[in-house]
């Protein structure tokens, strides 16, 4: 039986307790996050670096603490194993849980962009595929007056002066080869 299936085979003998393992890589990540109810049990998976097939779990007595780092105030935080977010108050950390699934029901570990690098631009001009096919359009009205009420200046008012009616509209279309196409017109009576 594989690792992975060590923490599911020890809930399933010990019920009412429910095992999370963390891993350690530039920061705490979820390894494993129990789907089962019960009081939890935090541990950090350590692996030795000449030999990575030796491995050792050490109980994190407080996960909050070891998530939020230099707290200035005193209140409880409540984190969330699955995606480690922090939270100031149990209820929000319910609410977020609701939301809070994973990518394939696999935890996550949310990690937001430094200062600085937070601006995303593209640069790789040279790279982009050219457009297959442009259409150049021009659409044509008239306008023609119409007779409306007298203005109230005591009111305000909007008043039409001209109706737009479409008459004509031509495309063009171009190929990305440079091939372009006979344009396409249409021409509709004048209508006064």
């Amino acid at each position: 039986m594989g690792p992975e299936h060590t923490p599911n085979l020890f809930e399933r003998q010990n019920p009412g307790l429910s095992v999370n393992i963390f891993g350690w890589k530039s920061g705490l990540h979820p390894l494993h996050v129990s789907k089962e109810a019960g009081r939890e049990i935090d541990l950090l998976l350590l692996t030795d670096t000449k030999d990575p097939q030796k491995t050792h779990c050490v109980w994190i007595k407080d996960l909050a603490r070891l998530l939020h780092k230099n707290n200035r105030y005193n209140e409880r935080k409540h984190p969330c194993r699955r995606c480690l977010l922090v939270f100031s108050s149990k209820a929000l950390l319910e609410n977020h849980r609701n939301d809070c699934r994973g990518i394939d029901e696999k935890p996550q570990r949310t990690v937001m962009p430094k200062e600085g690098q937070n601006v995303i631009k593209f640069t790789n001009h040279h790279e982009q595929m050219r457009l297959p096919y442009i259409i150049y359009a021009d659409f044509e009205a008239l306008n023609i007056p119409i007779e409306g009420c007298a203005d109230n200046p005591e009111k305000s008012y909007t008043r039409q002066v001209a109706k737009q009616v479409p008459c004509s509209y031509c495309y063009v279309v171009a190929r990305s080869d440079g091939v372009v196409k006979d344009p396409v017109l249409y021409r509709r009576g004048a209508v006064l």
